[in-house]
């Protein structure tokens, strides 16, 4: 049988570890710099998207059902954590100081 290149549980950490770090680094400069946090959050998502294809370079060249459904795996947890991001980044670039 082929097996898949990453473990399910890999992906999710790669993108829940990406994320977390993409959301404290927008409240820490947001503290200090508030009018550059929505140019830091699409400069991360972007490298987001490079560190996924760099990740995703491995299962590309399988091209059997399995890489299908891995390469599927993939983009669709991307997608999800994409959307949570800017969900949290809506919510945090949104509140005013009080």
């Amino acid at each position: 049988t082929t097996k898949f290149v990453y473990t399910l549980e890999t992906v999710y950490l790669f993108f829940f570890l990406i994320s977390l770090a993409i959301l404290w680094s927008i409240t820490q400069i947001k503290k200090h710099y508030e009018t550059f946090v929505g140019l830091l959050f699409v400069s991360a998502l972007t490298l987001k998207m490079i560190f996924t294809y760099l990740l995703l370079r491995p299962v590309l060249e399988i091209n059997n059902p399995i890489g299908l459904l891995e390469k599927t795996n993939i983009v669709v947890i991307l997608l999800v954590t994409i959307g949570i991001d800017v969900f949290f980044a809506i919510k945090l670039i949104n509140d005013k100081k009080r």
